[in-house]
């Protein structure tokens, strides 16, 4: 705007007034496509201690007959259970990870699961019952479950090369799907999942020992890799309460012209695993950075690229 203005007007101070009438516009942010993302993404806290957490998450509606799963993995071991479902309700929920995977398989310490309506109340007083550590994720943050994620697209490729029409032919799919998915090599474990669990392989009578410690470090080396090149395509910002930010519109299908963000949300708190909270007027919301991006030139201020959130 400035160069466009510039070549028929003048006064002093002319660009930085043009700059910040820009970064002022409430609409033109809404609308437009950002080109820088906001804040270093802190690392993650690795952790490999088998039966200590479980990520639990649903697939599905599938095809016409809208076929429904639970998917749930160790963190750890990588052993996985998969069981078909009627719908997804708490109920359901609480029901097959009750069945499939308390009374198989050592009591974790912690889940964590998404912000889906199955993992509301029924599921939520299982886990009170049992003295587990319910662990939500933020909304629309799949990096946050990226475990169960990769898992589900393993399923989703297999899926597309079969024709199922029936409950049972369902079923069947998933038994053969986590038959699979637990005597396949995983390159993190060095083995598959199966031999981490049991210490032998799936179909020959082989023992197998897993080196956790060695496990360890594997995933500390790829999660500061995966952050590291994250963050390289991310601009230093520090968020502080009271600052404004607008949220992207990724909660569901969007119209095609409809504004790209939503706000601007007053920061109440920030957290040191890269979420704020933020005041939406009737409540208060925990939305991961990578949603949000600062409005207004004064919100917020620039760092060293060495400095974390």
């Amino acid at each position: 705007m400035y160069e466009t203005m510039q070549t028929a007007l003048y006064w002093k101070g002319m660009e930085a007034h043009v700059q910040q009438f820009v970064r002022n516009c409430l609409a033109c942010t809404k609308s437009k496509h950002p080109t820088v993302k906001y804040g270093k993404l802190p690392t993650k806290t690795v952790i490999i201690r088998p039966w200590f957490e479980v990520v639990i998450d649903s697939i599905g509606p599938y095809g016409k007959n809208k076929f429904r799963a639970m998917t749930m993995i160790d963190t750890s071991t990588r052993l996985v259970e998969i069981q078909p479902v009627d719908d997804a309700s708490s109920d359901d929920a609480a029901f097959v990870f009750d069945r499939f995977w308390l009374c198989r398989y050592p009591r974790p310490m912690r889940v964590i699961y998404d912000q889906g309506t199955e993992f509301k109340k029924e599921f939520f007083e299982l886990l009170d019952s049992y003295g587990i550590h319910a662990v939500p994720t933020t909304t629309r943050n799949p990096q946050a479950n990226g475990v169960i994620e990769r898992l589900h697209r393993v399923i989703g490729d297999k899926l597309r090369t079969q024709t199922i029409s029936t409950k049972e032919e369902w079923a069947a799919f998933l038994h053969d799907a986590t038959f699979a998915l637990r005597a396949t090599y995983n390159t993190m474990l060095k083995s598959s999942p199966a031999q981490a669990t049991f210490g032998r392989d799936m179909l020959f009578d082989v023992e197998h020992t897993t080196n956790w410690d060695e496990q360890y470090q594997r995933k500390v080396a790829q999660v500061a890799k995966n952050n590291e090149r994250e963050n390289a395509k991310r601009r230093s910002w520090t968020y502080a309460p009271k600052d404004k930010v607008l949220l992207r519109n990724d909660a569901g299908p969007q119209a095609k012209m409809a504004p790209l963000f939503s706000g601007p949300y007053e920061v109440i708190a920030v957290r040191t695993n890269g979420t704020l909270v933020l005041d939406k007027g009737r409540y208060m919301e925990t939305i991961h950075i990578r949603r949000v991006i600062p409005f207004k030139s004064n919100v917020g201020k620039t760092v060293s690229r060495s400095d974390n959130l």
